[in-house]
Formats: structure tokens, sequence, C-alpha cells
């Protein structure tokens, strides 16, 4: 029967000091950006992992399979406005627009805890709660919130709307709002007076 292996104090020694160099470097495992560390300490997930040797930048976050991204946004709806010319002769965005827009984008962006957009076609939903007329009587307001009268104002349609909804998202969720391949949209007025839009995402595709 062999005999057991006996290591001298120096070689335990020195063995021990080797490994206490791996040993920190896995206690100070850390995502790579401050919004990757504050996505997994809020979803319970493990460390993000490192480098790869000879890898370069953040790793990219893309969202797993099954993932849906959602949000609301509570303010007044905003439809897509048309590109104004300066006396130059350049076109630019209304700020209205622009705002609502950026609201909608900051929205997106926390659904989607900093993933990386999808790269694939999308599915999408999208709830539009339009304010009720001050001067409608109570009987009136009543019927709308139940759903009995249906916005039909033309100004912040639903297309306009959903149009600034889609441009908004671009980068976020989606690369381009070209990969939306399926979308379902409603308008109603708002019940209780909250008005604003409710956003669903997936992928149909991996």
């Amino acid at each position: 029967m062999p005999r057991p292996l006996r290591l001298s104090a120096a070689d335990h020694a020195a063995l021990t000091q080797r490994a206490k160099p791996a040993r920190v470097a896995r206690a100070k495992r850390r995502p790579q950006t401050v919004g990757e560390f504050v996505a997994e300490e809020l979803r319970g997930l493990a460390w993000a992992r490192p480098k790869r040797q000879g890898e370069t930048g953040t790793p990219k976050r893309l969202p797993e399979p099954g993932f849906v991204a959602g949000f609301v946004l509570l303010r007044d709806p905003i439809g897509k406005g048309r590109p104004r010319m300066t006396k130059a002769g350049h076109a630019f965005t209304p700020s209205p627009t622009r705002a609502y827009e950026h609201a909608v984008k900051v929205e997106a962006k926390i659904a989607m805890s900093y993933r990386d957009p999808w790269q694939v076609p999308v599915a999408v939903r999208i709830e539009v709660w339009m304010p009720i007329p001050a001067s409608w009587s109570k009987v009136k307001k009543e019927k709308a919130e139940a759903g009995y009268i249906r916005p039909t104002s033309p100004r912040n349609d639903l297309d306009n709307v959903v149009k600034a909804v889609l441009d908004a998202c671009n980068d976020v969720l989606w690369l381009d709002d070209g990969q939306v391949c399926e979308l379902t949209a409603s308008r109603r007025y708002a019940v209780g007076g909250e008005t604003g839009i409710r956003v669903e995402a997936r992928a149909i595709a991996f």
C-alpha cells in the first residue's frame, strides 16, 4: 500500500501563496458596468461573467428566450408630429414629440434591465388610454370609462401614437421597428383619469 504524500511546511506555504491570487480574483469578480451591477442586484442573479481573453468592451447581454419587456407610462399620449422646417430648409421633430419619445425610451430601458436590443422578429401590444373631455356629463364619462364610448378624435389618433412609441423604442427594445412583425394596438378612454400607455414586447423567433 503506497504511503500518503506528506508536504513539508515550506511546500505547503508555497502552494497556499500560489492559490491566494486566484481566490482574491474570484472574490473581486464584478459586472462590467454600473448598469449591469444594478440589474443583477435587483434580479437576484449571479455575477456577470468576466471578460474572456482577447475580449474588449462590455459583453453582450441578449434577452433570454421567453423574456417579455413591458412598461407603463402614465402621461397624456402624444402622436408622432409631422417634421417641421426651419427657415434654412432643415427638417426637425417638434419638441412635444421629442419629449414624449424620450420618456418612452427611458421606460423601455428600465423594462429591458440593460439587456441588448432584440435582433429577431418581435411581437408588440400597445394600449393607449386617452383623457376624457372635461365638458362631458357624469353619465357620459361613466360610459366612456366602461368602454361604451371610444375615442374617435383625429387628434393624437392611434396610428400616430403607435408610431411615436415604435420610434422611441429603436435601439432599446429592438434595433429597428422594422423587426415588429406582429402588432396589436387599442385606444380607449382612461379609467380614473390615469392617461398613458401600456407596452408589451416579446420575441417570436430566436
